[in-house]
């Protein structure tokens, strides 16, 4: 019986998620110079049902084009990208401005669920 609960115990403690390892997390980080600028996102595992960008530009300064393309247009100061059931990785949003723009005048935030305990989690965008 005692070899019996410890191979027993051993197996659970082997099989065990290995999620509890990973980090559900979404963190990004601009870059850039001149009109350009990039945000750089990264998805932890396991990724959130899905995540938000904001993104607001200097006064004065409007978005011209983006990679994706904003759910809300182009032509204003402020942008939305929703991505919908991401998969953990890396992803990029390339913008263009009006005016030349450094990354530490960019305002940004990302907004999404834990995927564990589903509480919203909003980061700024460094």
């Amino acid at each position: 019986m005692k070899y019996y609960l410890t191979f027993l115990f051993s197996c659970l403690f082997l099989l065990q998620p290995t999620f509890s390892l990973a980090k559900p997390e979404v963190s990004a980080n601009y870059q850039g110079k001149g009109n350009s600028a990039t945000i750089s996102v990264k998805v932890g595992s396991p990724a959130p049902m899905a995540f938000i960008i904001l993104q607001t530009a200097p006064p004065g300064v409007k978005l011209v084009s983006a990679t994706p393309k904003p759910v809300n247009g182009l032509g204003s100061s402020s942008a939305k990208w929703l991505f919908k059931q991401p998969r953990s990785g890396s992803y990029t949003i390339s913008m263009q401005f009006s005016k030349p723009v450094s990354p530490g005048q960019l305002q940004g935030e990302i907004r999404y669920r834990h995927p564990g305990n589903q509480a919203m989690i909003t980061k700024k965008i460094h």
